[in-house]
C-alpha cells in the first residue's frame, strides 16, 4: 500500500531523462544541471518529529508545535523522518499550506526484513504507520516518487526497501528560455532515517556507506542532478569517511 495524499502528475515516466531517476538517456540536448541557474529560491526544512507513540496517538502539544514551526516558515519542501500520525500531519499541512501541499510517505521499515520475492505493496499492506516522507508545494513543483519495486533498480531494490528512505524527483512547474531553464530549482529530494543506536556503530557506518554509494550512482545516471538530503543518520557524520564521496560535502 503506497501512501500519497494527492497523486501528482508525473512529468515524463519515472525513468525518463527529465522526470526519471535511474537511467541516463543519450541526448545532447539535455543541459548540464550543474550549470543551470534557476531564477527563484525555495525554502526547504528537515524535521525529525519523534512521532512514535506507544498508544498510537500524537500528543496535542506535538501537533501544535509542528504547526507553529511550519506556520512561521511556510517551507516549499519538508523532509520528514519519524513523522507524527499521518492523519494529524495532513491536518497540519492543510492548515499551514491551505491546500498547496502534496506529499509521499512510506511505512516504517526499521524493524522489518525484506524477502527476495517481496513486493513493497504486499510488504506494506499490514503496516499503516507512515514515518518517512517528502512534502512539496504543488504550485511550484511536480513530484515523482521513486517506486522501489522497479526492476531496473536491480540489486539496490531490496536494499532500499528495507530502510527508511523516500526519494522524490521535484521538477519545477514553470520553465523559461524555451523550456531550458527552471523557474524553481529542480532536484531530487531524499528523506533518510538511519538505523537506531541499538545497531552497532560499525554496521551503521556500513549502511551509510551503502547509501552514499547508491546516491553517487543516482547522480551519475541523471546528469549530476542536485540532490537534497534531509535525514537523521544516527551517526556523527564528522567522523564518517567521505574520501570516496567528496562531492557530497
Amino acid at each position: 500500500m503506497r501512501d500519497s495524499r494527492s497523486r501528482s502528475k508525473s512529468r515524463g515516466a519515472i525513468l525518463s531523462t527529465r522526470g526519471g531517476l535511474l537511467q541516463r538517456q543519450k541526448s545532447k540536448s539535455v543541459p548540464d544541471l550543474r550549470k543551470v541557474v534557476s531564477r527563484k529560491d525555495v525554502l526547504a526544512v528537515t524535521m525529525n518529529m519523534s512521532g512514535r507513540s506507544g498508544l498510537g496517538l500524537t500528543p496535542r502539544y506535538k501537533i501544535d508545535m509542528v504547526k507553529e514551526f511550519l506556520t512561521v516558515l511556510v517551507p516549499d519542501i519538508i523532509v520528514v523522518q519519524d513523522a507524527i500520525d499521518l492523519s494529524d500531519m495532513g491536518g497540519v499541512l492543510d492548515a499551514v499550506g491551505h491546500g498547496s501541499y502534496q506529499w509521499y510517505f512510506r511505512p516504517d521499515h526499521s524493524q522489518t526484513g525484506v524477502q527476495e520475492d517481496d513486493h513493497e505493496e504486499e510488504a506494506d499492506a499490514d503496516n499503516p504507520k507512515r514515518v518517512t516522507g517528502i512534502v512539496w508545494n504543488k504550485e511550484k513543483y511536480i513530484g515523482t516518487p521513486l517506486q522501489l519495486d522497479d526492476e531496473r533498480l536491480s540489486e539496490f531494490s531490496k536494499w532500499l526497501k528495507k530502510h527508511n528512505i523516500v526519494i522524490v524527483k521535484l521538477d519545477s512547474c514553470q520553465r523559461i528560455n524555451g523550456g531550458a531553464e527552471d523557474v524553481y530549482p529542480s532536484f531530487v529530494a531524499i528523506a533518510w532515517h538511519g538505523p537506531d543506536y541499538e545497531i552497532a556503530l560499525r554496521h551503521r557506518n556500513q549502511i551509510c556507506e551503502e547509501l552514499f554509494s547508491f546516491l553517487s550512482l543516482l547522480r551519475r545516471k541523471n546528469w549530476f542532478v542536485p540532490i537534497l538530503i534531509g535525514g537523521d543518520f544516527n551517526i556523527d557524520l564528522k567522523s564518517f569517511d567521505f574520501d570516496r564521496h567528496a562531492d557530497f560535502l
